[in-house]
């Protein structure tokens, strides 16, 4: 799995949004060093994006769903919540209305 410190990860994100015609809009912030100043940054965001993979022979990647924090921490900053189109993912937080899901495909 790629993260924004994964060599190429971030020009993909940018090159995505420039297919979308979002990049004016879109930023991408470096890892920061404290939960403090990654939750700051997150209040002057729209969007916060949680993704994982669509298949993984990782038992972590597959049982993520209740053990990340990042989506409560986008929505803790009032911010709009992206999903993988994944099964969990979809029942925890798409169908509460709590976020939407990136469709696959």
């Amino acid at each position: 799995m790629k993260t924004i410190g994964s060599p190429g990860y971030v020009k993909l994100l940018q090159t995505e949004a420039a297919r979308l015609g979002l990049s004016a809009t879109t930023g991408i912030s470096w890892p920061v060093e404290t939960v403090r100043i990654c939750l700051k940054q997150c209040r002057q965001a729209h969007v916060g994006l949680a993704f994982m993979p669509l298949s993984s022979d990782d038992p972590n990647e597959q049982a993520m769903v209740g053990a990340s924090n990042k989506p409560f921490d986008y929505l803790a900053c009032g911010l709009a919540l992206l999903v993988s189109d994944l099964p969990d993912w979809q029942k925890m937080f798409v169908e509460t209305g709590c976020g939407a899901g990136l469709q696959s495909g």
